[in-house]
């Protein structure tokens, strides 16, 4: 586990960090490594939309920027420079954490105490280390780290965690070693909400997670498909622009950006994905609700701490009721994906139809959204992508889990 909120707060490598100071990432060099951290990982595992999210924060924050800070332009409405807007501090924070979850198997063979171990705090017996863990977790382990040494190795239960709060560390983990750390250890969010672990996010390293790469980054993220996608992730920006703006003139009041930013984010995807918006105020379609409560209960269960992933011998009593509310709310979800999978089918259908005089039918057939290309796909490689790998690749791209 890499603790980035610890390395991003490392003097030796960022002067003054805990300063707000966007200047610092200027002329990035070989010394300044941790910036390597922020925000999509590093290695053969590391976010392969980070192209699209690296556009997408460049174009949402030059607009905002341009709005809250530059000169009133003669179409702009008025008074923006008096709304008061409230920091950016929780979406940072989000970034700046990010921790990806490379742990180890959860029985690892036993070693010889004397061995290279890294050092590790005293443990209990039974529960190891767990007592340690306070939220915020990210603080808990930076604490730890300065303590114990920025590697160290803590027990979960039964299963084992090396914390790496380094980024020299970190660095030669996912790059020298990455193929180590390639897989994901296995718990019950990623075998109920993730389709038995068949997602990218969480697939064991081998051919199969291998496809899956080639998908993400040459077929959904290459540089043309984020083109031809430019205009809704300017359409998106603009409709929050216009959102505060509006705002401002009415009221002059503090805004809350975090979900705001969070909305613009997810109707980008789901605008590329299925060609719909579900996020926002102005959004009360049926679906758009169901859609959203679904991935609440998603997410919030994907961040909960269930204790039978740290004690699989209590995972046939499921006494936190954690796997029961998986498997009711992946069958909702898994029935929402089909939804969308049939809908577009019809449409493509339709599309086919009616143009079924022109020589280049088959190519007019809509291919507008990512649904529609791995549809596509599935025509020529249906042993791969099968309605599971579909589904599963969308909700992946829904709720960001790489």
């Amino acid at each position: 586990m890499v603790n980035a909120w610890a390395i991003h707060r490392d003097p030796s490598i960022w002067e003054d960090p805990t300063e707000f100071n966007p200047e610092m990432f200027e002329g990035s060099s070989e010394e300044k490594e941790g910036s390597k951290f922020l925000p999509f990982g590093l290695g053969r595992r590391a976010c392969p939309g980070a192209t699209m999210g690296l556009r997408l924060v460049l174009l949402a924050l030059v607009q905002l920027y341009n709005g809250l800070n530059g000169k009133r332009r003669e179409s702009c409405p008025p008074a923006l420079e008096n709304m008061e807007v409230t920091t950016l501090s929780n979406i940072i924070l989000c970034i700046s954490i990010f921790l990806f979850a490379l742990v180890f198997k959860s029985i690892v063979q036993k070693r010889p105490t004397s061995g290279n171990l890294p050092p590790s705090p005293p443990a209990l017996p039974i529960i190891g280390h767990l007592h340690l863990l306070k939220e915020p977790f990210h603080r808990t382990l930076h604490q730890l780290s300065q303590k114990y040494g920025p590697i160290l190795l803590l027990q979960f239960g039964t299963r084992k965690v090396l914390i790496v709060s380094s980024a020299s560390a970190a660095e030669e983990c996912f790059t020298k070693n990455d193929i180590i750390f390639a897989n994901r250890p296995q718990m019950l969010a990623g075998k109920h909400l993730n389709y038995n672990y068949s997602t990218i996010g969480l697939a064991p390293y081998g051919d199969y997670w291998r496809n899956l790469k080639r998908l993400t980054t040459v077929e959904l993220f290459s540089t043309s498909r984020l083109a031809m996608f430019a205009s809704i992730r300017q359409e998106e920006v603009q409709l929050l622009l216009k959102e505060l703006f509006l705002a401002s003139t009415r009221k002059p009041a503090k805004v809350e950006l975090s979900s705001k930013l969070m909305d613009l984010v997810f109707n980008i995807i789901l605008r590329m994905i299925a060609g719909k918006r579900y996020y926002g105020k102005d959004v009360v379609d049926k679906k758009a609700m169901e859609f959203r409560d679904i991935m609440k209960e998603a997410t919030e269960l994907h961040g909960s701490t269930n204790l039978n992933d740290f004690f699989p011998v209590l995972q046939w009593v499921d006494f936190q009721g954690v796997e029961r509310k998986m498997k009711g709310t992946m069958k909702k979800l898994d029935k929402f994906l089909e939804f969308l999978l049939e809908e577009h089918r019809e449409m493509r259908a339709d599309s086919t139809h009616q143009s079924s005089g022109s020589s280049d039918a088959s190519n007019k057939a809509t291919k507008t959204t990512l649904i529609d290309v791995m549809l596509s796909l599935q025509q020529t490689e249906p042993e791969f992508y099968t309605d599971e790998t579909i589904k599963g690749t969308i909700l992946v791209r829904s709720m960001n889990l790489e």
